[in-house]
């Protein structure tokens, strides 16, 4: 993929995952190159892999439209995280190569934990949380591991948006700080379960927030 097909690609997944796009829109390829000014090629070539992950969805009568949320699809993200990020969390903590950069992320934490509780505090940790599943899944040494946790955690999102859940990543720190910790102390069993641990309960709030939905629509 062409460094513009790149910047095509992550700018439309960051807007589709925050609802900033919203489910159904449609997406013109001449419309989205002259939005990002390039030609249609790299536009393609991104609008095709945002397929691929399920983001978008091409119909024949209606084109590339932005994917509706989809819950199941959601809660199916979290049984394959729970089978690959406990080990990726395991490999990274006996890596002591990566030491110095969880040790950063582990100031980084601290720092964005002190930050005011505002809109900008709860972006910031939303951001610290995919920085972190990232960081370990790249850890783990397994490029097929980092593309499904990216293409998974990206579905998660969009379902935690949808449903009004900003918020649910500011109570997700002490959770992240036991992972660091045990990465840093090379506990690879311990860090294989505090991350099981994490996605168990950001499963559940998941749930919780789509028992409220429901509950409020009736």
């Amino acid at each position: 993929m062409s460094q513009l097909s790149d910047k095509v690609y992550r700018a439309l997944r960051e807007e589709i995952e925050s609802l900033s796009l919203l489910p159904g829109t449609h997406l013109r390829e001449l419309e989205v190159a002259a939005r990002f000014h390039v030609s249609r090629t790299p536009t393609r070539d991104a609008l095709q892999r945002l397929a691929v992950e399920g983001l978008v969805e091409a119909t024949p009568n209606r084109g590339v439209v932005v994917a509706r949320v989809s819950y199941v699809e959601a809660l199916q993200a979290y049984e394959v995280r729970t089978l690959v990020e406990p080990f990726a969390a395991a490999q990274a903590a006996s890596t002591p190569a990566v030491r110095d950069t969880f040790e950063r992320l582990l100031d980084r934490l601290e720092t964005v934990v002190a930050e005011p509780k505002d809109e900008a505090a709860l972006l910031a940790r939303e951001e610290f949380d995919g920085l972190l599943h990232g960081t370990i899944a790249r850890a783990s040494g397994n490029q097929l591991i980092e593309r499904i946790v990216a293409e998974t955690r990206s579905r998660m999102r969009r379902a935690f948006r949808h449903l009004g859940g900003d918020g649910v990543f500011a109570l997700r720190n002490e959770e992240h700080r036991a992972i660091l910790v045990a990465i840093l102390n090379g506990d690879s069993s311990e860090a294989s379960a505090q991350m099981l641990n994490h996605l168990e309960q950001s499963r559940a709030g998941l749930l919780d927030l789509r028992v409220a939905d429901f509950r409020g629509a009736l």
